[in-house]
């Protein structure tokens, strides 16, 4: 008997993760993402060190674990991740519209959290489905921060 291997899940495209500018997160505190902020982002993260799952909202304990970042990479136009083994059914409802917002969350430099003491880190992104974006121009977003000075990005 001939069997073959199921389909791979397709592809997610790069995520636009963030964009330079100036926001106020829902604590109304003023938050700039400055070109060298997300080269930092970018330069810092290692999957080796700590992989950024695709998680539901935001759970403090980053997970469960939809699937990951595995690489980040800085453009003209700002922060992308690409997502790697995506759990197909996650991928399904994001595509479907479940969930049309994402949510960037990161560790800032000083956060004793970090797993890379004294850059920012990416802590995880969050899928949202209720939370309408207050910023546009990355293709929706909103800036959030989190408990203990985690800062959170929203986008659709």
């Amino acid at each position: 008997m001939i069997t073959t291997a199921p389909p791979d899940p397709p592809a997610l495209a790069a995520l636009h993760l963030a964009k330079t500018g100036r926001f106020t997160d829902m604590h109304g505190q003023d938050v700039t993402l400055s070109p060298d902020l997300l080269a930092q982002l970018a330069a810092s993260y290692d999957p080796a060190i700590y992989q950024a799952p695709l998680v539901i909202g935001h759970p403090k304990t980053n997970s469960p674990a939809f699937g990951h970042l595995a690489k980040l990479e800085l453009t003209p136009e700002g922060l992308f991740g690409e997502p790697i083994n995506v759990d197909p059914a996650f991928a399904e409802a994001v595509r479907s519209g479940r969930y049309p917002h994402r949510s960037l969350s990161f560790w800032p430099a000083d956060h004793p959290s970090s797993p890379t003491p004294g850059r920012p880190y990416i802590r995880h992104l969050g899928v949202l489905g209720a939370v309408p974006p207050a910023i546009k121009g990355l293709r929706g977003a909103d800036l959030a921060d989190d408990d203990g000075g985690i800062t959170t990005l929203d986008f659709t």
